[in-house]
């Protein structure tokens, strides 16, 4: 005789699990599983978007369909079997359609993303609508935001505020930050930003990271009053140590310079840094400087103050391309290339940075004038070419 641990030991644990799953969808999906799952679509929107607005499925009880729902979570996050989307897409339509109001909102992402089905904000905003009217806050949030930025839907900011409301009455962080992003913007209402604080502050408590970086960009430009931001520097840190480069840089220059907190280069290097590496063109710039220069104790390197100016530049920073023509021109870190070095002087002023004119007039007369036409060549081969290969 074996014992119960003994079944189960031998048992696949994944397969034991979505056996659980199918019982789940019998029982509490009832009689709807008797119908072929692979014959039931997403329906296709609704010529006339009130239907969704107005008419909503019968709610019956939120068990129904809850299994099948399961499920479909199971196949789009990967969990216990192969992630698949168009298996989600299944799952989530058949337990939809009997008004489950989780599956709808999983749909309604699905669609609005293109994941496991064409995309269609139209079907999208249909999904998002009838979870929406049973209560979900998810559903409400994605509604409010999708009438706000006219998505599937004509913009309606008065209805925008509706759906926001009642998602944040539920502590919705995307309805807060969105709500907050409006008050401090004057989207759709009157600009208030101790409103906007409010919204923001409470999305960001709740790990927000966009409603974090909103944050600290209002204070870093003194919008508002100073005592609304009594809060805002644990929510920049939280957003920085997220991985939100817009974050990273600002809490970096904050260090840098010891603006509202003790100035330290080490933190400010380290942060300066992380936003760098994903990309972020301003922390890229004020990396090839401290390399450049050799700030803050920092060990001088030309080469890696090329490395770090050359993204910048790549991406139409005429600050970088000016550091760029400069170091071709002393030959720093790079063989000295009078040519390249007019090419990047001459990028750089015409992204209307003129304090490089005088260099770019000075080495020319350093050149032959084929020299010069030589990189005016350059120059504008490279625009032409978005800055690719330059």
């Amino acid at each position: 005789m074996h014992n119960f641990d003994d079944v189960l030991g031998v048992l696949d644990m994944k397969k034991l699990a979505f056996l659980f799953s199918i019982l789940f969808s019998f029982v509490l999906g009832g009689v709807a599983l008797a119908v072929d799952p692979q014959k039931i679509e997403p329906t296709s929107a609704d010529a006339d978007l009130k239907v969704a607005e107005k008419n909503t499925p019968p709610r019956g009880i939120q068990w129904s369909g809850l299994g099948q729902t399961y499920l479909g979570q199971m196949y789009f996050s990967g969990w216990l079997v192969s992630q698949d989307d168009k298996e989600a897409v299944k799952w989530f339509t058949l337990a939809a359609n009997q008004g489950n109001a989780q599956a709808q909102t999983y749909l309604g992402l699905m669609h609005l993303e293109g994941r496991g089905v064409p995309q269609d904000n139209k079907l999208a905003f249909k999904w998002y609508t009838y979870a929406a009217k049973q209560g979900n806050a998810d559903a409400q949030a994605h509604v409010g935001i999708m009438y706000a930025e006219g998505m599937g839907v004509l913009h309606d900011y008065d209805t925008a505020i509706e759906w926001l409301t009642l998602a944040t009455d539920q502590g919705n962080a995307d309805a807060q930050a969105h709500l907050g992003m409006m008050y401090a913007d004057k989207w759709g209402i009157p600009q208030d930003y101790k409103a906007a604080v409010k919204w923001l502050t409470l999305a960001a408590k709740q790990g927000h990271a966009a409603a974090q970086e909103e944050l600290v960009l209002m204070y870093s430009f003194g919008l508002g009053k100073h005592e609304d931001y009594k809060d805002t520097f644990p929510w920049l840190t939280l957003a920085a140590k997220q991985g939100n480069a817009g974050a990273q840089y600002t809490l970096a220059s904050m260090y840098y310079v010891g603006k509202n907190v003790p100035e330290d280069f080490k933190l400010a290097l380290k942060w300066f840094t992380l936003s760098a590496n994903q990309g972020h063109t301003d922390a890229q710039v004020e990396l090839g400087g401290v390399y450049l220069y050799g700030l803050g104790g920092v060990e001088q390197d030309n080469k890696v103050a090329l490395k770090w100016f050359t993204p910048a530049a790549k991406k139409g920073d005429a600050t970088a391309q000016a550091f760029l023509g400069w170091m071709y021109e002393k030959g720093r870190g790079v063989p000295k290339d009078y040519v390249r070095a007019h090419m990047w002087y001459n990028l750089s002023g015409s992204n209307e940075n003129d304090a490089y004119h005088g260099s770019r007039k000075d080495i020319a007369q350093k050149m032959s004038p084929a020299e010069v036409s030589k990189a005016q060549k350059l120059a504008r081969e490279c625009l032409a070419r978005s800055y690719k290969g330059c």
